[in-house]
């Protein structure tokens, strides 16, 4: 018993995971109530082995819709709210970043098992990525709805296991605010930035001519320019010149690749001009 509720923390196999030390955490001014379940010595949170905790009522009926998060001795941690059974199983395969994640191989020598950490270009956590983890291994990062490439730069994948080792080659794709997607593999220390070398997407042919080879366009002005571009059937953000649909003659696609680099990634700051260099215009 744990305060009001009966909580069972077991394998799927309904075999008690015993010496698992809950803490309920009580609600206040109108919050439901809480757990937390710690592991214990010698037990992670696998996969290959998931752990299923279930909280029931003082009348044995499910306590539905509680967060309860299990973490172990490697600071591995998920977090859930309990199903119509009252239960929550953890690892699953989609999570937040920084939550251990995995599914069942059904090899126990071969583990789906990860920690993900996605970071922005100045190291700090993109708060509200969410992952996801297939049954080949490959991981799937999508970045929230206000984070572009565009407009954040690339974002660092870092991948351990639930030992806390790096884990080399794992495909990884991620997908930003706008939908657009990349894709590369994880290095030796078990990390990859991404795009690995982006290109900002603009127009050209202005009437007014403020933008054209080895001119310069503002911040504010290109900013404006993905979203009506995807609306009219363009590609954004490749480096080959794309036609765009209903627009005027000589209005294409074009990567801005000046910006891929530090000295790129200065320009963009309010009233700074963007540089615009060595781009062919039809």
């Amino acid at each position: 018993m744990v305060g009001q509720y009966t909580v069972i923390v077991t394998d799927t196999a309904e075999k008690p995971v015993k010496d698992a030390l809950v803490t309920l955490l009580a609600g206040e001014d109108g919050e439901k109530d809480a757990f937390t379940v710690l592991l214990p010595d010698g037990r992670l949170l696998d996969g290959n082995d998931q752990t299923v905790v279930t909280v029931l009522l003082p009348t044995a009926k499910p306590a539905t819709g509680l967060n309860v998060e299990v973490s172990d001795e490697q600071r591995n941690h998920a977090a859930r709210d309990t199903d119509k059974k009252g239960q929550i199983t953890v690892p699953d395969a989609s999570g937040s970043a920084g939550e251990i994640i995995g599914t069942d191989t059904g090899d126990e020598d071969k583990s789906n098992t990860v920690n993900v950490d996605v970071t922005d270009q100045d190291g700090k956590p993109v708060d509200g990525a969410e992952i996801g983890v297939d049954k080949d291994g490959a991981v799937s990062v999508t970045l929230p709805d206000d984070f572009t490439f565009d407009e954040d730069g690339p974002v660092t994948v870092t991948i351990t296991d639930n030992q806390g080792e790096a884990k080399p080659g794992v495909s990884v794709t991620v997908e930003d605010g706008d939908g657009t997607t990349a894709a590369g593999e994880t290095g030796k220390e078990g990390k990859v930035t991404l795009p690995a070398a982006y290109h900002f997407a603009y127009l050209v042919g202005y009437r007014d001519g403020t933008i054209g080879p080895n001119r310069n366009m503002t911040r504010g002005g290109r900013r404006i320019c993905p979203r009506p571009l995807r609306s009219a059937g363009g590609r954004v953000g490749g480096p080959a010149a794309q036609p765009v649909p209903g627009r005027a003659p000589g209005c294409v696609v074009r990567g801005l690749c000046g910006l891929s680099g530090k000295a790129g990634r200065s320009s963009w700051l309010p009233r700074r001009p963007v540089p615009c260099r060595g781009h062919h215009h039809p």
